[in-house]
């Protein structure tokens, strides 16, 4: 069985900051907790700074989000990880508004902001 409390707040900052990335840890966000990663560390009471996203699991499956309030679905833990370090090696000082169009397309990112609402909805 697949641990993937051990995935979000472990493995994932991990294998970000092996990549020379950043992560911040939110465990208590919503009641089940999101990592943050970015481009830049932070300064000014801020955790993280530039390029920045945000990394859940709900039930069995991952979302990755923008603060736009975009939300996507990723088909699987290493497909997040190669696609979150693909985006900040981008330019990690950059603030668009959403994901780029052609990293969306090759790493399949689906939309899924409806789906990740109800499926909030439905812990509380």
């Amino acid at each position: 069985m697949i641990d993937r409390t051990h995935l979000l707040f472990t493995e994932l900052p991990r294998r970000f900051e092996s990549a020379g990335f950043y992560s911040h840890a939110d465990p208590t966000w919503r009641d089940v907790g999101r990592v943050i990663c970015g481009g830049l560390p932070g300064s000014g009471g801020y955790k993280l700074r530039g390029r920045t996203f945000w990394v859940t699991t709900l039930l069995d499956a991952w979302f990755v989000g923008y603060w736009a309030g975009y939300v996507y679905k990723v088909s699987g833990f290493d497909h997040l990880v190669e696609f979150g370090i693909a985006w900040l090696r981008r330019d990690p000082r950059s603030l668009p508004g959403d994901f780029d169009e052609d990293l969306k397309n090759a790493y399949k990112l689906v939309p899924a902001d409806d789906e990740f609402d109800v499926m909030m909805d439905g812990l509380n």
